[in-house]
């Protein structure tokens, strides 16, 4: 979760299709996405000195006035963010990204109270869809997915989905209905009584003899 300008290389794996010696200067060109977390790195690359406390300020209007997302510079984003689609994503400051996030357009994470100072933090793997928001303290464990238009206000657990106004889990890998699930696979199934064919077909015989 520590934010290093040197992540570009990986940057232009997972937001570019472009390969080569030239690979950096066409992926700036022709994919938004690489672009955008480009100028992400900028604006949340550690502030040592003045003239990166300026780049940084600069790379943070420029997401807004190109991208219209606003990320705050105290935000950390962790290695191979992915942006299918960069247009209106708010980060706020102090919210933590995890490693290999994926987030959608319109995707807001930022606290619930103004008075309060609590951000969200999303786990490594975690998916954002379009129009998702995150607030509070929240913590969005790894590997998942957060549907589209969620508005996510309590914690969700691994490898889970969420979604709806407010985010429900609707999947999870521990969750109650597939325990139960699995409990009514492996039970033992009651025995059922057994109807001897034989003595059913006899009796049946008799009482047709003595119709006759």
């Amino acid at each position: 979760m520590i934010q290093q300008p040197s992540y570009w290389r990986e940057d232009l794996e997972v937001n570019s299709r472009q390969r080569g010696l030239l690979a950096p200067i066409l992926a700036w060109i022709l994919d938004p996405g690489f672009a955008c977390v480009t100028l992400i790195r900028l604006a949340t690359m550690p502030r040592r000195n003045v003239m990166r406390k300026i780049v940084a300020r600069w790379a943070a209007r420029r997401l807004a006035y190109r991208f219209g997302c606003y990320i705050s510079v105290e935000a950390r984003i962790g290695r191979r963010l992915v942006l299918p689609h960069p247009v209106g994503i708010v980060i706020g400051e102090n919210c933590e990204v995890g490693d290999d996030v994926t987030i959608y357009q319109h995707v807001t994470l930022g606290r619930r109270v103004n008075n309060v100072s609590q951000y969200p933090i999303i786990g490594d793997g975690a998916v954002l869809y379009a129009g998702a928001v995150v607030l509070g303290g929240v913590f969005v464990g790894s590997r998942t997915a957060i549907g589209a238009n969620a508005v996510v206000l309590h914690d969700i657990p691994a490898e889970s989905s969420a979604g709806g106004v407010p985010a429900r889990i609707l999947r999870s890998q521990n969750s109650p209905e597939k325990e139960s699930t699995e409990a009514l696979v492996t039970s033992p199934v009651h025995p059922q009584p057994q109807v001897n064919s034989r003595s059913t077909a006899t009796a049946i015989e008799q009482d047709a003899r003595t119709l006759r």
